[in-house]
């Protein structure tokens, strides 16, 4: 090998990055544990560089040392376990890993996960909001096209119509006098133009409640006996249920913005459209048992021991289209008259 050659591997592999090295996890005496990376050893201390800095621990209070995979290794090996598994083209099963690789503060393979898990359903619900994209028209679009598309600005984290952006800019007027309000001058139309009671979900935000099991068989719902009394229910708060599916039609605000509506499949009516009525805004024209959840009970939700979640196929409504909605398309909208 050349000189040349060697001088150009050397600056090669001092340009690759390091690989993280497994981790150290001392179990303590008393039970305790720490993970870290011992990097000192006087004799008496060891050094433990941690995720925030170094610390010193007795060494005579430490009953064990463990060598653990980093998470960067742990990630990389639930992957090639998945790659070989029959699982491999189970978008659930990349939505998990993509999880814990978010938990593990590991960015981009937690992104890479994401993408796979579309690869192997383009519809994956949790995949899609966690890529930033949102439903609207019919079709998958990254949120700042959607809001774009109805008008809005970015307004430091919040996305505004134009006028509420200028408002919040403008200084405030300070009026000597304020004038007074005409009689009548408040109109239906200015009335009509005010947030109103979601009348689908009667103001909660929620559209589905399920039983307090905490309170369910205690024989006064929203209570739990106690033998010689029944006490208010810790859990729902002496309602009886708990809620289950956010409400699409306010969005879970509870309230609605009339220059705002939403289709019952969750989008804004943009400007110029208004809901399909032949479909009523589901975008669908025949729908079916959704697959996922057939077998499930309460039927659109998944079971996951302690708790319940909307499936991510049909969104917990129990069914889903087997064709679009031959007038709108499946957008769930069409444009006004």
């Amino acid at each position: 090998m050349t000189l040349h050659r060697l001088t150009c591997l050397v600056l090669l592999l001092a340009l690759l990055p390091l690989r993280p090295a497994a981790a150290d996890l001392i179990v303590f005496l008393d039970g305790r544990t720490l993970e870290g990376e011992i990097v000192g050893d006087d004799g008496e201390y060891y050094t433990i560089q941690g995720r925030f800095g170094k610390t010193k621990i007795l060494k005579r209070e430490v009953r064990e040392i463990q060598k653990v995979l980093s998470p960067r290794e742990e990630f990389e090996s639930r992957q090639a376990t998945l790659e070989k598994s029959e699982k491999q083209k189970n978008a659930d099963a990349w939505a998990d890993l993509a999880k814990f690789a978010a938990s593990k503060q590991l960015d981009q393979q937690a992104k890479a996960a994401w993408e796979h898990a579309l690869k192997c359903d383009e519809d994956h619900l949790a995949a899609r909001e966690a890529l930033g994209f949102v439903r609207y028209l019919g079709a998958w679009v990254p949120l700042e096209e959607k809001m774009k598309a109805e008008g809005k600005v970015k307004h430091g984290e919040r996305w505004v119509t134009p006028e509420e952006a200028q408002a919040q800019d403008a200084p405030a007027i300070k009026l000597e006098t304020p004038p007074t309000p005409v009689p009548g001058e408040v109109g239906a139309a200015a009335a009509a133009a005010q947030p109103q009671p979601c009348a689908y979900c009667k103001a909660t935000g929620f559209a589905r409640w399920f039983p307090c099991q905490e309170c369910k068989s205690s024989g006064k719902p929203g209570y739990v006996n106690l033998g010689e009394r029944h006490s208010l229910c810790p859990r729902c708060a002496g309602r009886g249920e708990l809620p289950a599916l956010r409400c699409v039609r306010c969005n879970g605000a509870g309230r609605v913005e009339p220059q705002y509506p939403r289709t019952a499949g969750g989008i804004v009516v943009p400007r110029g459209y208004k809901e399909c009525a032949p479909c009523n805004g589901t975008g669908g024209a025949d729908f079916k048992e959704c697959p996922r959840c057939v077998k499930t009970r309460p039927r659109g939700f998944l079971n996951f021991g302690d708790r319940f979640e909307p499936c991510s196929q049909c969104g917990g409504e129990a069914k889903v289209p087997t064709k679009r909605c031959p007038t709108c398309a499946g957008a769930q909208v069409v444009k006004s008259p």
